[in-house]
């Protein structure tokens, strides 16, 4: 989800559902219109709803914690006034559990 305020903002970017297998990247994407749009004053901010917790994942082009530490965020704002697209790209891992053989 992202949000947005302006003079006068539309949003024009509709529901979607991406449906990832394990290690995959994605890329979300915000867009909307905008008479005047300044990042500083208007920041977006991406958010991660699960269960009971809802986490910031940015402010404007920073990623916060816990997700800057996984190195696996990147957030971009296109610029093409009145038209501005927000992109969140998050880094697909698969991770791999390793099972040594005892030694007798």
């Amino acid at each position: 989800m992202c949000a947005a305020m302006s003079t006068f903002l539309s949003m024009w970017t509709q529901d979607r559902v991406h449906v990832l297998s394990a290690g995959q990247s994605v890329e979300l994407e915000c867009e909307f219109y905008a008479e005047e749009f300044s990042m500083f004053n208007n920041p977006i901010i991406w958010k991660k709803f699960q269960r009971q917790e809802q986490l910031e994942v940015n402010i404007m082009g920073n990623i916060l914690s816990p997700f800057f530490a996984t190195g696996r965020f990147r957030v971009a704002l296109v610029h093409n006034p009145p038209r501005y697209r927000l992109q969140l790209s998050i880094a697909g891992r698969l991770r791999f559990s390793r099972v040594c053989p005892s030694s007798p």
